[in-house]
């Protein structure tokens, strides 16, 4: 168990650090540049790119953070963890769905965000570390 709670305290903060660089990037002036040479900005600036009216940037960020949070609840507070993995496998699997619709909307649009995939990437091994709790 904490060995998969480590695993999961490792992932939220690659995603973090991930969805927090594409939010802070979005509010500079220069377009972000795409390493795999697609228009990461045309993703970012799609009409998928929010969710009731805020960012998804800023929405991974808080998921990131809440997975983070309810990890290092698992690792110190061991009294409490029926109801963390409970809570950790809901929100791995409102992340997971989020990111399976996502990576479809950029599959619709053909234009990819490398980024956008790094956070998919990391939500899915989210999703299966927390159902290995």
């Amino acid at each position: 168990m904490k060995m998969i709670t480590i695993i999961l305290i490792v992932l939220s903060l690659i995603g973090l650090i991930d969805a927090s660089y594409l939010w802070w990037k979005y509010s500079q002036p220069e377009p972000l540049i795409c390493p795999l040479g697609n228009d990461c900005s045309a993703v970012l600036d799609s009409k998928w790119a929010t969710f009731l009216g805020v960012r998804n940037e800023i929405l991974g960020t808080i998921f990131y953070a809440g997975i983070l949070l309810l990890a290092l609840g698992l690792y110190f507070l061991p009294a409490q963890t029926a109801l963390l993995v409970l809570l950790l496998k809901i929100g791995a699997t409102v992340g997971l769905l989020t990111s399976i619709f996502l990576v479809g909307v950029q599959v619709y649009m053909g234009n990819y965000c490398l980024y956008c995939l790094i956070s998919a990437a990391v939500s899915t091994m989210i999703f299966v570390a927390s159902f290995w709790l």
